[in-house]
């Protein structure tokens, strides 16, 4: 089993061997999502996160990401802390098993997330058709 992780660099130009940030550690390298299943979510042989990425800042200075999950095929929306490092919130928007290809993601100032994304046919039996979904989201 493999978990690939979706990462967020911050630099104006990529260091090579730059540090993992976490806590007490300073760094340039940001992890948004493990790979992992979330608590009482079935393990997946191996995960892509982050394959196709939508990015913005939210009005209190965190990093929303909307992002599609490839193994699992599924949207999933996050919310990056800069100030303590961590992912504050990872959401499963929409777990169709074809969800989540090119999202993007707009934040309104009331803190609310539209997220548009496509669902394929071809991705999964459980679509009768291509579709085009926006979901909003209260914004994590």
């Amino acid at each position: 089993r493999s978990a690939q992780q979706l990462l967020l660099y911050q630099s104006s130009s990529l260091t090579a061997h730059a540090a993992h940030a976490r806590p007490g550690v300073p760094g340039l390298i940001h992890l948004i999502d493990d790979g992992r299943p979330a608590a009482g979510e079935a393990w997946h042989a191996q995960t892509l996160p982050g394959s196709q990425t939508s990015i913005v800042f939210t009005p209190s200075g965190k990093i929303a990401l909307a992002y599609q999950d490839a193994t699992p095929v599924n949207l999933m929306l996050a919310n990056y802390d800069p100030i303590t490092l961590a992912t504050v919130s990872r959401t499963v928007v929409r777990p169709l098993g074809s969800a989540g290809f090119y999202p993007h993601l707009l934040l309104d100032q009331a803190g609310s997330a539209f997220v548009s994304s496509a669902s394929i046919k071809a991705a999964t039996a459980q679509l009768s058709a291509n579709q085009l979904m926006v979901d909003l989201v209260k914004a994590p």
